[in-house]
């Protein structure tokens, strides 16, 4: 042995091999190698060149492949030459490990070892180190791999999203694994704060769904958890958080969190809103910048009352659009003080402007959006609300349908294409002209969505 093959091998002395391992490098059971084998006479009369020692390592490659723990496989040490060799050392990279007779090793012709490799995620090699002349090292490639986790990621719905209170809708997820073909896994299903919600199964694109029935859910917030568990025992899981939106109880509106623009005040120790006082060429607006409502899913109800003037120009109940409002108040006289308002409108207008689309001279509920009033989406006249009572008003949106009723008659009961979904700010708007009056409303009901938008 060289100078430099013994220098070698003092990486990691062990006396014996049973079970062998170390950091970055294992060498085990280095030990002197025997003299090299030298050519002889025959006394036959000439020289024969002797086959010697051979050493043959099988496989000549390990690849211990994905597994849910260590892997093991087998590798033998066979003596394939005709005279004896000696093995002295075995040197594996980190991550693997040999158990089997000790070194040094003696095979004479003919003669095997066995021994166990185990290895654990890690790639590297093995270099057998023995004392035949011609490969005095032979170099083994090893593999193994270590089990991933699956992977699980909601498709559908988005985070936050709302679940309708009165539609079925669903949940999707996206499941893969590194080993498990996507049919051979299951997602479970779990709520918080429902519990399990039953298990699913996963289609060849690795796609599983759970159906969402509303009814019976519990109405609020809710943590919606898919969970994938391979074979191997790993388990991964993937949350969403959701609301199950429904209604609560009608709620009296505080008027006194309301934001107030132009000429609107609070009277009454805040139990009256006072759009204008009767006077000319006012406008106010009062509206709850705090919270939302979906704007078509509505319900309102509130008194009003347009008297102790000379007659105009009447208020409005809007739905203003809290994603796009830039101002609260519009104009005054037949403006209403909506005018440049995005969103919904009901107004009760108590003067008739021609150029505004007003279709008669009595007094009028109509509906209108973005603050066009030319353009009335639903429209029917009124007897005389200027007649100094509070009269009662009552909205009701689902969907793109609407419901007005003034003192318990329905004038408005429409399907409107104009209304659409947004988050929207309640509130009211009101204006005077040269003739005024005092706009005012009160006792103002909403009905409270669990999952404000």
């Amino acid at each position: 042995m060289s100078t430099s093959s013994r220098a070698r091998s003092v990486l990691c002395l062990l006396s014996g091999l049973s079970a062998a391992g170390c950091s970055d490098y294992v060498v085990a059971g280095l030990g002197e190698p025997e003299e090299e084998i030298s050519q002889e006479d025959s006394g036959a009369g000439g020289e024969v060149e002797l086959q010697g020692p051979d050493l043959q390592v099988s496989p000549e490659e390990v690849d211990l492949g994905t597994t849910c723990g260590a892997g093991e496989a087998a590798v033998t040490l066979t003596n394939v030459g005709d005279e004896a060799l000696r093995v002295h050392g075995l040197v594996m990279s980190s991550g693997f490990s040999m158990a089997g007779p000790e070194l040094p090793l003696h095979l004479g012709p003919g003669e095997g070892a066995a021994y166990v490799l185990t290895g654990l995620d890690a790639e590297g090699k093995l270099e057998v180190l023995s004392d035949v002349p011609h490969e005095p090292i032979i170099t083994i490639p090893l593999r193994h791999a270590l089990d991933a986790p699956p992977a699980v990621a909601f498709r559908t719905p988005s985070a936050d999203d709302l679940l309708v209170s009165d539609e079925a809708s669903g949940f999707l997820v996206e499941v893969s694994d590194d080993a498990d073909a996507p049919e051979e896994l299951v997602v479970s299903w779990r709520s918080d704060p429902d519990g399990a919600l039953g298990t699913s199964a996963v289609d060849t694109e690795g796609l599983s769904s759970l159906a969402w029935d509303p009814e019976g859910r519990t109405l609020g917030e809710h943590t919606i958890t898919a969970s994938v568990t391979d074979s191997c025992g790993s388990t991964t899981e993937a949350s969403l958080p959701v609301c199950q939106d429904g209604f609560a109880d009608l709620e009296l509106l505080d008027l006194g969190l309301l934001t107030l623009s132009g000429e609107a005040s609070l009277q009454s120790a805040a139990q009256v809103l006072e759009l204008t006082p009767p006077q000319s060429h006012l406008r106010g607006t009062g509206f709850e910048e705090g919270r939302r409502v979906l704007s078509d899913n509505v319900y309102v109800s509130f008194e009003f009352n347009v008297s102790g003037g000379t007659g105009a120009d009447g208020l409005t109940f809007t739905a203003l659009d809290g994603d796009r409002y830039s101002s609260l108040v519009g104009q005054e006289g037949g403006y209403l003080g909506y005018d440049e308002l995005p969103g919904w409108t009901v107004e009760i207008d108590t003067y008739p402007n021609p150029g505004f689309g007003d279709h008669t001279d009595d007094d009028h509920v109509s509906l209108h959006v973005d603050g066009d009033l030319t353009q009335a989406w639903a429209y029917a006249s009124l007897p005389d609300m200027e007649d100094g009572q509070w009269h009662d008003l009552e909205i009701t949106v689902r969907g793109q349908h609407i419901t007005v009723e003034v003192d318990g008659t329905t004038y408005i009961d429409s399907t409107v294409s104009a209304i659409s979904e947004f988050p929207a700010h309640v509130g009211f708007t009101g204006a005077t002209g040269s003739d005024h009056n005092n706009n005012r409303v009160r006792r103002v009901f909403v009905e409270r969505r669990v999952c404000e938008p």
